[in-house]
């Protein structure tokens, strides 16, 4: 999921996973609860260039949230 986020890429992650939250929270891709390939199939059906753009524009906003400039400011703050 880092890598993905590093290159702007949509996710698509389980829901047991404890960054799923994170991405359906910031709408940074596609939470499933199981495999379940129709689900997925629709959900990559639906993503047209709008948004495509849109998640992308979502991934970067956790990119600078995420940030180790970011998380090196709040260890110096404290």
């Amino acid at each position: 999921m880092i890598e993905a986020i590093q290159h702007t890429l949509p996710i698509i992650i389980n829901d047991e996973l404890g960054t799923a939250k994170m991405i359906k929270e910031n709408d940074a891709g596609y939470v499933v609860h199981e495999i379940n390939y129709s689900e997925i199939k629709e959900f990559l059906n639906k993503i047209d260039q709008n948004k495509y753009q849109d998640l992308q524009r979502n991934i970067k906003k956790l990119q600078q949230k995420y940030s180790w400039l970011n998380h090196a400011k709040k260890l110096v703050d404290i």
